[in-house]
C-alpha cells in the first residue's frame, strides 16, 4: 500500500485516519503538511479525528504547527 493511501479522499474519510495508527512518523512525515491542511476546519469530520490521532507523533509535528500558526489564517490557527 502507497502511504498517500491514508490521505483522507474527502471531509468524511475517517477511515484512512484510523489506518494512520498503524503507521510511524517517520512513515508519515512526507504527508504531515497534507494532514495539516484537512485541519483548516475543525468542523470536518476528518479534521475532528485527525486531532485525536496526530498528537501521538509528538515532536514530528512541530513544524507543522508552527507553518499553521505562521500561515496568517486564523481559522486554521484555531484548529
Amino acid at each position: 500500500m502507497s502511504i498517500r493511501n491514508l490521505i483522507p479522499k474527502d471531509k468524511h474519510d475517517l477511515d484512512s485516519v484510523m489506518r494512520l495508527m498503524q503507521h510511524s512518523a517517520e512513515d508519515l512525515e512526507e504527508i504531515f503538511p497534507i494532514f495539516f491542511e484537512w485541519l483548516q476546519d475543525s468542523n470536518w469530520p476528518v479534521a475532528q479525528e485527525l486531532s485525536k490521532v496526530l498528537p501521538q507523533y509528538g515532536t514530528h509535528l512541530v513544524p507543522h504547527i508552527e507553518a499553521a500558526l505562521k500561515s496568517g489564517d486564523p481559522q486554521w490557527q484555531f484548529s
